[in-house]
C-alpha cells in the first residue's frame, strides 16, 4: 500500500509541476469544506481529506452497556488544511491527534449532529 501511495503522490506531484500555481511554493492552510455537496446527502461529509482507512476497535461490557472505543481514520489531505471536521453524534472524545501529535478539537452542533473540528498542530 505505501508503495502505491507513494507512487500517486509523485504522479500528482508530477502533473501538478507542469501547471503550478504562482503561489505554489507558500503554505496556505484553510478549513476543509463543511460538506461534499452530494446531490442525495448535501449535509454530509466532510472536504480538504481523502479517508483511506477506518479502524474501530473498542470494549463492550453487555452487562452494564459500557464501551470504550479508539477510532483511527487514515486520510490524505488534499489541500493545506488549517482545519478540519468529521461528523460525529454524541460520543464522548477524550483525545484527538494528527499524525501521532495532539491536536486541538472542539464539538458544535452540525447539520446532521455533531461536527468534531479539528486543528492539526503547527508544521
Amino acid at each position: 500500500m505505501k508503495r502505491t501511495i507513494a507512487t500517486l503522490a509523485a504522479a500528482t506531484l508530477a502533473a501538478g509541476a507542469l501547471t503550478l500555481p504562482a503561489h505554489a511554493d507558500r503554505f496556505e492552510p484553510a478549513p476543509g469544506a463543511p460538506g461534499l455537496n452530494d446531490p442525495l446527502f448535501p449535509d454530509l461529509g466532510n472536504g480538504g481529506y481523502d479517508v483511506r482507512h477506518y479502524d474501530v476497535s473498542f470494549d463492550f461490557t453487555p452487562v452494564t452497556y459500557d464501551f470504550a472505543a479508539t477510532v483511527t481514520i487514515k486520510a490524505t489531505a488534499v489541500q493545506d488544511l488549517s482545519s478540519f471536521n468529521l461528523d460525529t453524534d454524541g460520543h464522548l472524545i477524550d483525545e484527538v491527534t494528527v499524525d501521532g501529535r495532539p491536536a486541538a478539537w472542539a464539538l458544535s452542533p452540525g447539520r446532521t449532529g455533531q461536527e468534531l473540528t479539528v486543528t492539526p498542530p503547527s508544521r
